[in-house]
């Protein structure tokens, strides 16, 4: 027979359990959906358009932008821009300089944008913040990147971005667990 001792921490205890594994249960689905919505990590928008047409490739850097640049440089190890040779930048309609032309690649072509936005990584969400009770819980979490290519961690560096944030998603309860509304 249990005493009433334990049975008022047993009572005290369960639902702080039963919390728990909500709060679990919570992250799995927002990082199911985050994964199933191919959640875009990190954008940036590092190239101009020079046209209504978008970013006409190849473009032409400065020399030593294109091999110390970590964004740059970051972006050609990930195999996103290649260096095709030596080129002609102009900085106004006066003054040229040696430059170097960089393609855009294949893998390129399917991450940068025609307008010049780049996304790389993607979002994790890490911790419950707050949710309400019930069948149907809006939840508050906390999130940071995962997974991101060289070119972004540079950006992120040189521009001090957060590489964590908040984010709300509502999460209805069903006979399998957690899912998004």
């Amino acid at each position: 027979m249990m005493s009433l001792k334990k049975a008022v921490v047993l009572a005290a205890v369960l639902p702080f359990l039963a919390a728990c594994g909500d709060e679990s249960d919570m992250l799995k689905a927002i990082n199911a959906q985050l994964s199933e919505s191919g959640g875009s990590g990190y954008c940036a928008s590092l190239f101009r358009p020079n046209s209504m047409a978008g970013v006409k490739w190849p473009i032409v850097v400065d020399v030593d932008e294109a091999s110390k640049d970590p964004v740059l440089v970051g972006m050609i190890s990930d195999g996103l821009l290649k260096d095709v040779g030596a080129g002609t930048l102009i900085l106004n309609s006066f003054t040229e300089v040696p430059g170097r032309k960089l393609d855009i690649t294949e893998k390129g072509q399917e991450q940068i944008s025609w307008e010049g936005t780049v996304c790389g990584g993607s979002i994790k969400a890490t911790k419950i913040i707050e949710y309400t009770k019930g069948d149907e819980s809006r939840v508050t979490y906390q999130w940071e990147y995962a997974h991101l290519p060289k070119w972004a961690e540079a950006h992120i560096k040189r521009h001090s971005r957060p590489t964590t944030g908040q984010g709300s998603t509502i999460l209805v309860k069903t006979n399998k667990g957690w899912s998004e509304k």
